[in-house]
């Protein structure tokens, strides 16, 4: 059995195999006859897989003739993309041939008029452990269950997802060589995202452990810019996704600019306001927001206090020394539980001011 295929496709499709392949399972490759795009009727397609067990890639390109299902070691792959790479650079119209013999397999330059051109072979892999059930499940199958913790409990779904670089990296390495955008979709924060770049490719990648975060919505950390005097808001009513700082006005539109001056809306008076907290007691407003929220979250009092991770650490700390929050001894990314509520706070705080609390005057 085998096909003839051009040298450059092949290139480009064991390439972006290998990128998510492993040595253990190697690079999945067979024939099909499906569709390819916009063309008309089915056609046939070498068709490859390749996963590292967190990064999944699906491809495929046309060729003529079949092979069956068989496993191409990654050092197999590795060795015909040097010995091909040449050849095909440059030549849309080069071309080689692929045949299976047992468990041999032979990729062999397209005979010219002066030889038989360059030849590699190699041994196929060992077929029997490839998980193709759960990798057409991920690619093809109905949406992923809400993934579960340890317990069996639904872990919930946070507008956060935590990615390891080496995951990310994968994609976008096969995104830039294809010049494609890279698309992720998502079910669940927690649960693996399919992918997709350009027409011809498919994949998967699976996302860490969600972080023990005490908010899921923004950063746990210091942002050490230098706040404007004042806010321009406007461009934030255009947005529409997006690039979101543009290229430098040229002179000429600098000069439009200066002779017809565009009125902006008036901005919203209560963004270029100074934060409440900078005129009143930062602990009293803290403890009201926990008691509120039940939750003891540093990142909620950076957000509604405009302060900085270290401040709001340090406001937690005196709460949980006036009996509201408890110590924290998780650590700082895990929120504090609120002990008290909102009568209790208010008796607290009192207490902290030398004055008598509410329910001690009536």
């Amino acid at each position: 059995m085998a096909i003839t295929i051009g040298t450059k496709a092949l290139v480009d499709l064991l390439t972006d195999l290998v990128a998510t392949a492993s040595d253990v399972r190697g690079v999945h490759l067979r024939t099909v006859r499906g569709p390819d795009g916009d063309e008309p009727g089915d056609t046939t397609l070498l068709v490859g897989t390749s996963t590292n067990g967190a990064v999944l890639g699906h491809t495929w390109t046309q060729c003529t003739g079949e092979l069956p299902p068989m496993i191409w070691p990654t050092a197999s792959c590795d060795l015909v993309i040097g010995a091909l790479k040449r050849l095909g650079k440059g030549d849309k119209l080069h071309a080689v041939d692929v045949s299976l013999d047992g468990d041999t397999v032979t990729v062999v330059e397209t005979a010219t008029l002066f030889d038989d051109g360059a030849r590699v072979e190699f041994q196929v892999g060992d077929l029997e452990p490839w998980p193709g059930d759960r990798l057409w499940r991920i690619l093809a199958g109905p949406p992923l269950p809400t993934p579960r913790d340890e317990r069996g409990d639904d872990l919930p779904s946070t507008p956060r997802t935590t990615w390891a670089p080496g995951a990310l990296a994968t994609l976008l390495q096969i995104a830039t060589r294809r010049k494609e955008a890279l698309h992720l979709f998502e079910t669940h924060s927690n649960q693996i995202h399919r992918a997709q770049i350009g027409e011809r490719w498919v994949g998967a990648v699976a996302p860490l452990r969600a972080w023990d975060h005490d908010d899921p919505e923004q950063p746990n950390t210091d942002v050490h810019l230098e706040r404007p005097d004042e806010l321009d808001l406007s461009w934030l009513a255009e947005y529409r996704g997006g690039v979101f700082v543009g290229a430098p006005v040229f002179p000429d539109e600098k000069k439009a600019a200066k002779s017809e001056p565009v009125e902006q809306p008036p901005l919203d008076p209560t963004m270029d306001a100074p934060p409440a907290a900078e005129s009143r007691d930062l602990v009293a407003a803290a403890a009201e927001l926990v008691v509120a929220a039940r939750l003891g979250s540093g990142s909620m009092l950076q957000r509604k206090l405009n302060i900085g991770f270290a401040r709001a650490q340090e406001l937690l700390d005196d709460l949980a020394a006036l009996g509201i929050v408890d110590s924290g001894a998780g650590g700082v990314s895990r929120a504090r539980e609120v002990l008290v509520d909102e009568a209790a706070m208010r008796a607290r705080l009192a207490a902290r001011e030398g004055r008598p609390g509410e329910h001690d005057s009536e």
